[in-house]
């Protein structure tokens, strides 16, 4: 379902007809038949897709797609979940940050996430997806924890992965506050 809605809407905003030249011939053949929604995915290919997407549009763009992207695929089948979550352990984005394997686990395998706090309102995230990534992929995690803030009600921001280990790894700054209405 996630890898469905972004290739939709790549297709969308013309971003895929820029990729389909450089795409390697599985991601070409993955494209070109995506898999039901149901399914679970070579996430190489995921990441290749999310990579040339970022490489032909920038940085913000991805993180805009991931925003998006979260609130119209994932978003629903997770919300559920989300809210349960929040009701037991708590109405902050911490309680899903801290939470953020289980949660994430439901969409994406093998990637795995540590939360440590700063203070109350803000801390950061390592993100180890087992493999290196193009920082693009990363700027999509940064959108798709900006769903987090729109989940708990509150305002807040998502700093720039800071890339380690040649991009085997990122670590993202967060930070909320009460959303003022």
């Amino acid at each position: 379902m996630l890898v469905r809605g972004y290739i939709d809407l790549f297709e969308r905003r013309g971003v895929m007809e820029k990729i389909r030249p450089k795409m390697s011939p599985a991601l070409a053949a993955f494209v070109a038949r995506p898999p039901l929604p149901i399914a679970w995915v070579d996430a190489t290919l995921f990441y290749e897709m999310l990579g040339q997407a970022g490489e032909v549009t920038s940085y913000e763009t991805m993180r805009q797609f991931a925003i998006e992207n979260t609130s119209q695929q994932a978003g629903p089948m997770l919300l559920p979940m989300l809210r349960t979550l929040l009701r037991l352990w708590g109405a902050s984005p911490a309680t899903i940050f801290k939470n953020a394997a289980s949660v994430v686990g439901v969409q994406v395998k093998g990637t795995k996430f540590t939360y440590t706090p700063e203070t109350e309102t803000s801390g950061v995230i390592d993100v180890e997806p087992g493999m290196v990534l193009n920082p693009f992929v990363y700027a999509a995690w940064e959108g798709t924890f900006m769903f987090v803030y729109e989940v708990a009600g509150v305002k807040g921001e998502v700093g720039r992965t800071e890339i380690l280990d040649g991009g085997r790894r990122g670590r993202v700054a967060v930070k909320w506050w009460a959303d003022e209405k």
